[in-house]
């Protein structure tokens, strides 16, 4: 278990705010995808959190243009790989790992 599961099964807010940040934002500005699937998957990220600056996690992701750091931070992943799934009629979908 990583040092970041560990804190969010312990109960920490991946919300919280501290000195303008907090652990989305973080990991959307490091590009840390892996940590961005982490935290959607055991919390519920608000995209209307700001940083210091005052803009939100949406103003930063649509800036950026990451799409795919979005839908991850929307729990969409898992209807991305099912839509694919079923468009090329088999398992050869994206595979997003959580």
């Amino acid at each position: 278990m990583s040092y970041i599961e560990h804190l969010i099964t312990k109960g920490a807010d991946i919300n919280l705010i501290y000195r303008g940040w907090n652990a989305v934002l973080q990991a959307v500005d490091n590009g840390d995808v892996k940590i961005l699937r982490l935290l959607a998957a055991r919390g519920t990220p608000d995209l209307e959190a700001r940083d210091e600056s005052g803009r939100s996690v949406h103003e930063i992701l649509g800036e950026r243009g990451l799409v795919e750091e979005e839908r991850i931070l929307r729990g969409e992943s898992e209807r991305v790989e099912t839509r694919e799934r079923e468009r090329v009629g088999g398992s050869q979908g994206i595979v997003f790992n959580v």
